[in-house]
């Protein structure tokens, strides 16, 4: 138990305990169903300043709630009941998730605002009525179609307990038998939001009762089989409901990895709602990009019959929807003037169910729009985030809080801020533009209420945490650089404060992410987390290791959040053949970061990006045509980034991989800026990544681990180990692919002993001996053909010199010619090698060096064209149209006018 006391001596505080319990409870608390005693007497104590509560054997004790109800589920008082009583049957999901979508009431409003789809509707009932015993139906449509609400009235509809008492207060209508999906229909229904791929395998074994448990120890692929082959051994049907997939942190491979080959098992169904593309949002322009429509599509072993349905824009439905929502807010009839012209006006705005939404929360919240027709035009005559920023001015003008509070939020990490432990206040108070407020968790209360169309609660790291809604919300607040360092700064500082209030361990939210606003803020928030002079320490204990690892190694290379104008874009230099040796510029092409690899990305239908990566464990995207940086730094490695690889997948698109001194080998979109997944396995060093395409095969990813000697093949969709070369004694620096005139795919390797190997990539065994000619490690390979149609390798490294190899046959083992001799004096070593094709079919080879100079050989007649860079040069990446792009001290671009 836990004794409190709220009054002093001589007075008293009526209501001040159930008051401090609410926003516990409801806020602190919101989203868990299980809270320990202890937690509830720390922020009791911290919400009742002055008075003691005192806890009573609480180690152990915990708060159990009882089953939620939805948060905008409003309802007459005799059908609560029962309505609980069938809500104790669903899943948490179903109540949280689909249940309030279908709804689409605010306000504590008594009523259903589900509007049209009727088209749409019926295709799923349809569906779901089919005799087909497997297959896969996605439901699509753009950001804020009311795709969610769509398949929330079908779940509803498929409970007939919970749609009878609905329809018997007058919330819902009752449709006829054939329009209504069968009874029960769901074995599963699965939000994906913020959920990983183990989550989601997961939720699956859980939700449909598997005889096995989840192998938390074994490769994601293999855990996907193991699920796979556990529901092949059902003999039951089952139909799964999957929401938000476009919102879980890795959908494309949830979508082509565990989806589509569930879809395919005989006696699974699967309806998924997503966007069309990760790339999307309520603000986003149109794009042609379709990567989640891709990869639920893409082929496989096994054929999958796949149906769409796409959510089209609906503006009688939205009409009739802002009809009801004002007419019942309003208490006036749905055919008054002043409603009927506003709904008529929002569904002209050319904009979603989601527009609609928001809108008719600001009109009732600034009732002055009713009858103010200019005011109500300027309102709706911009996007998602005019609306948003409408909403802060009006909130900011309510209450002072309310303004640093959601700014607050536009800076938070992960899934939200937390209310525990005082860190969303203390973020807010940090942010509070100068003035002397306080601020307090009853402020927090007060804006969860008049904000709440704009938030969303969550869960991470075991507590309840709130967020913006919507990406478009967070960049009202996030456009401008000068202002998000300041931001981070003051919230570095807001985290320390936290951490010394804390007699417990420290927040969840305070361990992981302080040393992200610190890498993101001023050199003095830098410091601020370091214990000044003598060894690295930190002062705050409990910080995230891997958090701590990166944040040292971006202070150690100036790397993380540099200087705004250095990193705005990157030199696009023309050269010409020239007897000057002075370099292209006066100085290095950029010192704010060094680049160890390089690679392009081809975007489709987009421009092509090019991404660094360097000793700071940072990768810095580009587009190659105008110079300019593209979106923020991916941060995922906490060590040096050596090789980068541009990774073909189904729909003419590209995911980028990147390798590190730790072994540890990520998979990004580079085109959304987000982690796709991480390749694991027993590495120790990546040294080199090369993509294996052979035509009418699975794409393949080719990771060279120096420290072991090895060579590990995945399959980089499903995550899958496909095979090991080993080396034994001899480190591999070097991976490149080369198809020979027979028609085999050979892989070359660079070794450090100073030769180059070969291996039949069919049958999976070396060719012959080693290629011996350079005296040093071989850091670099490339291969081409020349006119004749011969296929040639280069290989270069830190002898200084470039060896070219004819593979036309497979079989030759002594070098072509005397070596191309980039450098062997005092700075020797060639790192960097390049194949750059021309268009009357010659190839010239460019080599990169630690003199500072690239050079551009002609193979054959042994020709050379010097080009000064001016700094090291680490790595070379070949672009269209005769460009290259060269990494060393910063990135540039180079024309080559030849």
């Amino acid at each position: 138990m836990l004794l409190v006391g709220t009054s002093a001596e001589g007075s008293t505080t009526l209501g001040r305990f159930s008051a401090a319990l609410t926003v516990v409870l409801h806020d602190a608390f919101g989203a868990s169903d299980v809270i320990p005693f202890k937690d509830i007497w720390a922020e009791l104590k911290r919400n009742l300043h002055g008075s003691e509560v005192v806890p009573k054997n609480v180690e152990d004790a915990v708060l159990r709630r009882r089953i939620p109800l939805p948060g905008s589920f409003a309802m007459p008082l005799d059908a609560r009941a029962t309505i609980l009583q069938i809500l104790a049957t669903l899943s948490d999901d179903e109540r949280r998730h689909f249940i309030p979508k279908a709804q689409g009431a605010e306000l504590s409003e008594v009523s259903w605002y589900f509007e049209g789809r009727d088209v749409e509707r019926q295709r799923i009932v349809d569906w779901l009525r089919g005799t087909h015993d497997r297959g896969l139906l996605i439901v699509t449509g753009s950001a804020g179609s009311g795709k969610s609400a769509l398949l929330g009235d079908v779940l509803v509809r498929s409970r007939p307990e919970l749609s009878r008492i609905l329809a018997q207060h007058g919330l819902f209508g009752l449709l006829p038998h054939a329009r209504t999906p069968p009874e029960e229909i769901f074995d599963v229904a699965l939000h994906l939001v913020g959920l990983t791929l183990a989550d989601v395998i997961d939720r699956l074994y859980t939700g449909l009762a598997l005889d096995q448990a989840v192998p938390p120890d074994k490769l994601a692929s293999e855990q996907i089989s193991t699920l796979l082959d556990a529901v092949r051994r059902r003999a039951n049907m089952s139909t799964i409901l999957v929401d938000a997939l476009d919102e879980a942190v890795e959908p494309l491979i949830i979508a082509s990895a565990l989806l589509r080959p569930l879809a395919a098992i005989p006696g699974v169904r699967i309806m998924v709602g997503t966007r069309r593309s990760t790339h999307e949002g309520p603000d986003q322009p149109e794009s042609e990009n379709r990567n989640l429509l891709d990869a639920l599509e893409a082929p496989g072993a096994d054929e999958v019959n796949t149906q769409m349905i796409t959510i089209p824009r609906d503006p009688q439905a939205i009409s009739r929807y802002v009809r009801r929502r004002l007419a019942s807010a309003l208490q006036r009839g749905e055919d008054d003037p002043t409603v009927a012209g506003i709904a008529v006006a929002i569904a002209a705005a050319g904009r979603e169910f989601l527009f609609a939404r928001l809108a008719v929360h600001e009109v009732l919240a600034r009732p002055e729009l009713l009858t103010d027709a200019r005011g109500l035009t300027q309102l709706l005559s911009g996007d998602h985030r005019n609306l948003f920023a409408a909403a802060v001015n009006r909130l900011s003008s309510h209450h002072p809080t309310f303004g640093p509070l959601l700014h607050a939020l536009g800076y938070a990490q992960g899934r939200g801020l937390p209310i525990r432990d005082g860190v969303w206040a203390t973020f807010a108070t940090a942010l509070r533009y100068g003035t002397n407020l306080v601020i307090s968790d009853t402020d927090i209360r007060a804006l969860l209420a008049a904000a709440a169309p704009y938030l969303v609660i969550d869960t991470e790291r075991g507590q309840t945490v709130y967020r913006l809604a919507h990406r478009t919300f967070i960049e009202h607040f996030t456009t401008d650089y000068d202002n998000n360092v300041a931001a981070h700064s003051q919230l570095t500082w807001a985290c320390v404060e936290v951490a010394r209030t804390m007699t417990y361990p420290l927040n969840p939210y305070v361990a992981a992410y302080t040393l992200v606003h610190a890498g993101a803020g001023n050199q003095s928030a830098r410091n601020s987390v370091l214990v000044p002079g003598g060894p690295i320490l930190f002062t705050i204990e409990g910080l995230d290791g891997h958090a701590m690892e990166v944040f040292l190694r971006r202070v150690q290379f100036g790397g993380g959040m540099p200087d705004k104008a250095a990193e705005q874009a990157i030199p696009l230099w023309t050269w010409k053949p020239t007897d000057s040796d002075r370099p292209l510029d006066d100085r290095p092409p950029i010192g704010i970061f060094i680049a160890y690899s390089v690679a392009m990305v081809p975007i489709a239908g987009r421009a092509t990006l090019l991404a660094s990566g360097g000793p700071d464990g940072t990768i810095r995207l580009w587009n190659a045509n105008t110079g300019q940086r593209v979106g923020g730094p991916l941060l995922g490695h906490a060590q040096t980034i050596w090789s980068l690889a541009a990774v073909p997948i189904p729909g003419g698109r590209s995911l980028l991989a990147s390798g590190d001194a730790d072994g540890v080998v990520l998979l990004w979109d580079p085109a959304a800026g987000e982690l796709v997944h991480r390749l694991e396995h027993d590495l120790r060093a990546v040294s080199s990544l090369a993509v294996v395409q052979v035509p009418g095969r699975e794409t393949v990813l080719a990771i060279g681990d120096y420290r072991r000697g090895e060579v590990n093949m995945w399959n980089p969709i499903s995550r899958a180990h496909i095979s090991s070369f080993a080396y034994r004694g001899s480190g591999i620096h070097a991976l490149t692919v080369v198809s020979i005139r027979d028609g085999r795919t050979l892989m070359a390797s660079g070794h450090t002993d100073g030769t180059v190997r070969l291996r039949d990539l069919t049958t999976g065994k070396l060719i012959g001996r080693p290629l011996q000619g350079h005296n040093d490690v071989v850091r670099a390979l490339a291969t081409f053909r020349s006119i004749r149609g011969d296929t040639l390798l280069a290989s270069s490294g830190n002898d200084g010199t470039v060896r070219l190899w004819d593979l036309t046959r497979g079989t030759t083992r002594t070098p072509v010619g005397d070596p191309l001799v980039h450098n062997t004096g005092d700075e020797p070593g060639a790192p960097a090698l390049a194949a750059l094709p021309r268009p009357n079919g010659h190839t010239l080879l460019a080599s990169g060096g630690y003199d500072g100079m690239v050079r551009l050989w002609d193979p054959f007649d042994r020709t050379c064209l010097v080009i000064p860079i001016g700094s090291h040069v680490l790595a070379l990446a070949v672009l269209e149209h005769r460009r290259i792009a060269v990494a060393g001290n910063g990135i540039a671009i180079i024309n080559l006018e030849l």
